[in-house]
């Protein structure tokens, strides 16, 4: 059956295999983007998710470049994704490891911002492309003006920064309304669509569209 990330992750980082794993689902989505070049299919670029322990390995980068030869994949195809747990390193750790990304032409996004770790301080030291904004910011945003006002500051400061920023979680149209008025540039949640396979993401690929219920309704 189904084992979720929960239930899993943090044996894989006590025993030391959590670099073995992403390394593994970076070289399967590799093994995708090169299938979909092949096929002619319109650019997709896909986030993946590297645990705090595999970016401090000091060969990352090297790895990473060997597999993406090996598939003949652009870089800029790829979105490291990290989360905000990051910010418990050391400021000048944070600073190599978003240089070493960076030169290699990966997009960088952060994870979960506002949920618990996170330092204002460190979007000034990793150079991050997108901001990914908390569920728990967004859950009560309809009703709670306060919630509000803390994504607009956000949602203002990325675009400064020129950060581009996807809130989370979004499950109703009068969030997705109300974020569209706030000014973020995209959103992901149930509202749009639920986890799925690659085969099914793919005929969504091919044009179809999500419209609001009819009023009324």
């Amino acid at each position: 059956g189904v084992i979720y990330p929960s239930d899993f992750i943090q044996l894989f980082e006590k025993t030391d295999h959590i670099c073995e794993l992403d390394l593994y689902v970076f070289e399967e989505v590799c093994k995708l983007l090169a299938r979909w070049k092949a096929e002619g299919r319109e650019k997709c670029v896909i986030s993946v998710n590297f645990s705090r322990l595999t970016l401090l390995e000091s060969d990352l980068t090297e790895s990473l470049g060997v597999l993406l030869r090996q598939y003949g994949v652009p870089s800029s195809w790829i979105e490291i994704e990290i989360t905000e747990t990051v910010g418990e390193m050391e400021r000048e750790t944070i600073a190599q490891i978003s240089r070493r990304i960076k030169r290699e032409g990966f997009q960088i996004s952060l994870d979960d911002f506002g949920s618990k770790y996170t330092s204002i301080s460190m979007l000034t030291v990793m150079k991050f492309d997108v901001l990914k904004l908390d569920r728990s910011l967004v859950s009560d945003l309809v009703s709670n003006p306060d919630n509000q006002t803390v994504v607009q500051c956000v949602i203002d400061m990325c675009r400064r920064m020129k950060i581009r920023i996807i809130a989370e979680g979004v499950e109703t149209w009068q969030q997705h309304t109300l974020l569209k008025q706030l000014g973020c540039d995209d959103a992901q949640g149930y509202l749009y669509s639920y986890p799925v396979c690659v085969k099914a993401f793919e005929q969504r690929m091919r044009g179809t569209k999500i419209t609001p219920p009819e009023q009324g309704r």
